[in-house]
């Protein structure tokens, strides 16, 4: 399973495993351990839990840019011309980049040289 990040309310990017509790949605940024003993849960270690705006939320894709950046889903990449530009997005049953402002998608790992994050679509981008 791949790590997630999520937003915090102060404009914080926090990395980990997601989780939702209620309407609400946390990174556990440290391993969390629960133990069951005949239907009683045993311990719950909650203590990395940290609240992240729902939107925000997007999954590792497992590859990494031209750079070494790690690459998650709603980063806004491009793959050598940087006058096009594209979100990542689960399409279908995996990971994507499509085109932004076209209906147009290209497979990452075919691309997996040239990408390059220019950040994201909750953030403005960088160039």
């Amino acid at each position: 399973m791949r790590p997630y990040r999520g937003l915090t309310k102060d404009g914080k990017w926090v990395k980990g495993w997601h989780c939702q509790i209620g309407n609400r949605h946390f990174i556990a940024t440290e391993p969390y351990d629960i133990g069951w003993s005949g239907g009683e849960v045993l311990k719950w270690h909650i203590a990395g839990f940290i609240e992240v705006i729902p939107e925000t939320v997007g999954q590792q894709i497992g590859l990494p840019d031209k750079n070494g950046v790690e690459i998650y889903e709603s980063d806004k990449i491009t793959n050598g011309d940087k006058n096009i530009k594209y979100v990542v997005e689960w399409i279908d049953c995996g990971f994507r980049a499509r085109q932004i402002g076209n209906k147009s998608s290209i497979g990452l790992e075919y691309w997996k040289d040239s990408i390059e994050v220019i950040g994201n679509i909750h953030q403005e981008v960088k160039i």
